[in-house]
């Protein structure tokens, strides 16, 4: 099973929350808006602006908001904030320890579609998710990947 950290759907959850205001929104105002704990969101918080998807300003009308547009920020920059990118078998990192790198058949295989799932999330931006998360929802939902 594919599976993306606690943290990163935290992040996403934030990240869309912030596409509601127009505004500088405080870590608590978040936290409280999505029921989550304000250390694990300041956090996240934190992460996201380290990565340059949020900017952050301090005083007593400090706190964050996008530094993009929702339509230039992609799942995939999320994902590379919160967990350094996606890879789904230890031969698909840029900084691979496998020790059966030299005689693995499956290496190119597993970056191909590596490659495939990272220009997928590439291409899935905030404004998408906000789109998607504003739908009614389909029985069955296909994803094809070229």
């Amino acid at each position: 099973m594919l599976k993306v950290s606690r943290l990163t759907d935290y992040a996403t959850a934030i990240l869309l929350a912030l596409t509601q205001y127009d505004r500088v929104c405080s870590a608590e105002e978040v936290a409280t808006q999505l029921r989550l704990e304000t250390p694990t969101c300041a956090k996240v918080l934190k992460l996201l602006t380290r990565a340059g998807l949020l900017v952050s300003s301090r005083g007593p009308r400090g706190g964050y908001q996008l530094a993009r547009a929702p339509e230039s920020i992609s799942v995939y920059d999320v994902l590379k904030a919160i967990e350094g990118g996606a890879a789904l078998t230890e031969c698909a990192r840029a900084d691979s320890q496998c020790e059966w790198q030299s005689d693995c058949h499956q290496r190119n295989a597993w970056r191909h579609i590596n490659e495939s799932v990272r220009q997928t999330l590439v291409n899935i931006s905030l404004a998408s998710l906000q789109q998607l998360a504003n739908t009614q929802p389909s029985p069955a939902v296909s994803l094809v990947i070229k």
